[in-house]
């Protein structure tokens, strides 16, 4: 499996959990919602923690050092605002989820966007599909 074909699949699993999450938080279903936050977590940080390890890869073989940089830099910024909205959920009130909520998972779309389109390609192109397979097939194991 290549890069791109990876980071697809999990960019569909983020959507899903989103588009879950945004009628249990509209309907003010706090309960239910947190319960799948806790899933958008995990996914989120298999995700970032993926592309960490392909980051200072894509640095070397693109030369793309800032964009390695700048996309490091989102994923400190999508684990603050994740951890916020936890957080929010303690609280109880709607208005403060539903704030949060917003503002991640407009970070999530636009952060998942640049990487299935900048990221995963690039890879994908300099690694070849033996060497990017090998890559995902690492990830895989770390995962079970």
């Amino acid at each position: 499996m290549m890069i791109a074909s990876y980071l697809a699949q999990g960019r569909a699993r983020l959507e899903q959990l989103l588009s879950d999450l945004e009628p249990m938080i509209e309907d003010a279903e706090l309960e239910r919602a947190e319960y799948v936050a806790t899933d958008l977590a995990s996914e989120l940080c298999r995700r970032i923690c993926f592309e960490q390890a392909l980051l200072p890869i894509f640095a070397q073989r693109t030369l793309l050092v800032r964009a390695a940089t700048v996309m490091q830099h989102e994923h400190v910024e999508l684990e603050h605002r994740l951890a916020a909205l936890l957080t929010t959920f303690q609280g109880g009130h709607v208005d403060s989820v539903r704030a949060s909520f917003a503002v991640l998972a407009g970070l999530i779309r636009e952060h998942t966007r640049r990487a299935n389109t900048v990221l995963a390609p690039l890879l994908d192109e300099v690694l070849g599909p033996i060497e990017g397979g090998q890559l995902v097939a690492r990830m895989n194991e770390k995962r079970s």
